[in-house]
């Protein structure tokens, strides 16, 4: 198995990262970053936490408050903060997000037994490698895995292409599709398993 950028701590978690550093790598001041993060992890770990039936009309109010409080926002109408918060709310409270949120890596990874290699670029702003990596090798080490490799690759994005940021942003100003140097490490793990 290849993970290539795959999460290794619990989503909400990683939810706060991205936005952490999504929001600084876009040219905002480290307590705006931290502030952006906050308002996130209070919506997150609401999600997570929520057993009602109607999460959309319980989590709307959270996020307008949010959208209040926001220096991105606070040039905004009332009108145009109760609209964004409908808009996010409907997003957020999809039954997918309401799965993805929840989501756990571990439930999964410590119990891999094959061989993995896990993969990431050290400039990924969506799925840190720092925490996601040391996740994912947690979890193989609590699997008692001993066919798995961790890489981070440097000067790489989230989509594994060479970048200088590695804000989103940035992608679609690089040509290249994925670096040859991941589609190298990838090749020769792929091919010592076949030995």
């Amino acid at each position: 198995m290849v993970l290539i950028a795959g999460p290794g701590i619990p989503i909400d978690r990683l939810m706060e990262l991205q936005t952490y550093w999504i929001v600084k790598s876009s040219g905002a001041t480290e307590q705006e970053a931290k502030k952006s993060a906050e308002d996130n992890k209070v919506i997150y770990e609401f999600m997570k936490d929520y057993r009602g039936s109607r999460l959309q009309q319980d989590l709307e109010p959270l996020i307008l408050e949010a959208l209040k409080k926001s220096e991105e926002t606070k040039k905004l109408s009332d009108d145009q903060k109760k609209m964004m918060a409908n808009q996010q709310t409907k997003m957020l409270s999809s039954p997918w997000f309401e799965y993805f949120i929840k989501f756990n890596p571990h439930d999964y990874l410590t119990k891999l037994k094959i061989p993995i290699l896990a993969i990431n670029g050290s400039l990924d702003v969506q799925v840190t490698p720092k925490e996601n990596l040391e996740g994912i090798r947690q979890a193989l080490k609590r699997a008692g895995n001993k066919k798995s490799e961790i890489i981070e690759l440097e000067g790489l994005n989230h989509l594994l292409q060479e970048a200088k940021t590695g804000a989103p942003s940035e992608y679609s100003q690089i040509e290249q599709t994925i670096s040859p140097k991941a589609l190298e490490v990838m090749t020769n793990w792929i091919l010592k398993q076949k030995k």
